[in-house]
């Protein structure tokens, strides 16, 4: 029974008047949001706003969105390419709905971390230093003594770099912050310094003979994974984008470009789709 219907049994007073017109305002807001979010939930419209990091937003998303677009045309997509920066806050504040970028430093009970990969990070530089300044590993108290073209602080892998310093007994201090990898090549091309990222970021210029790579000693790892709030994944719309953002890495990580990454899960996870197996984590 609505407050409409109960009207005839009362007199209402001037402040009666004021209170009805309102509550008949937010009551009709509701009904439309409950109709969007059943229509949402069937798949028939809706709105996704999507973050995911280089090279994946070229490699991976394409192929993703081919299909998922032919199984929910009605979806609208809003795709940014970033850094994870504060994926977690975009999130939780519902400016995003899922990103696909390193794992959080931190995590939170109101959203599901999923991880997909982990990737060695190598030591980039011009080919043509590799005899002088390059041998087949490179030792981290080593790269103390070179000058290195990084991202700041906005980039998971910038943390974890830093991290594995302080693990190695060094203090690392870039001396060039550049927030982009086409950024970071052109400087690493003209001889600035030598970039810290994982082979498929560079991939390109290596098998061209632009850049050469050797993985650092002891090795650097980054996580990747598919972050997005629990909540939606009751919804089809997500659960399905979800799902195929899992097969679709898998069939990259066979490609020459991701030879060198690492799978934190297998295909048979894939069937029937377990997100059981996905990290529930605490937000920050």
């Amino acid at each position: 029974l609505s407050l409409h219907d109960a009207l005839p049994i009362f007199m209402l007073t001037p402040a009666g008047e004021v209170l009805l017109k309102r509550t008949a305002h937010l009551e009709n807001e509701l009904n439309d949001v409950r109709r969007e979010v059943a229509r949402f939930s069937i798949g028939l419209v809706g709105h996704l706003k999507i973050a995911c990091m280089h090279p994946l937003s070229s490699q991976l998303m394409p192929n993703v969105l081919v299909r998922y677009r032919a199984e929910h045309p009605n979806i609208a997509l809003s795709l940014d390419e970033r850094y994870s920066g504060d994926i977690v806050e975009d999130l939780l504040s519902r400016r995003l709905d899922l990103a696909i970028v390193d794992a959080p430093n931190h995590s939170h009970a109101d959203l599901t971390i999923f991880s997909v990969w982990k990737e060695a990070v190598h030591l980039f530089g011009p080919a043509a230093g590799r005899s002088a300044r390059l041998a087949e590993t490179v030792n981290m108290k080593d790269i103390l003594d070179l000058p290195i073209i990084m991202p700041s602080n906005i980039s998971a892998l910038r943390g974890t770099v830093d991290r594995a310093f302080v693990r190695a007994g060094g203090h690392f201090a870039p001396v060039i912050e550049a927030n982009g990898p086409a950024m970071i090549f052109s400087m690493v091309a003209a001889g600035l310094g030598f970039g810290l990222m994982p082979l498929c970021s560079f991939y390109d210029h290596v098998v061209d003979g632009t850049l050469a790579s050797v993985p650092t000693d002891p090795q650097i790892w980054r996580k990747i994974s598919i972050v997005t709030r629990t909540e939606l994944l009751e919804e089809r719309p997500v659960s399905a984008l979800f799902d195929l953002l899992r097969e679709c890495a898998l069939d990259l990580a066979e490609t020459d470009r991701f030879a060198s990454v690492t799978p934190l899960f297998t295909r048979a996870s894939l069937t029937p789709p377990d997100l059981l197996n996905a990290q529930h984590h605490v937000a920050t």
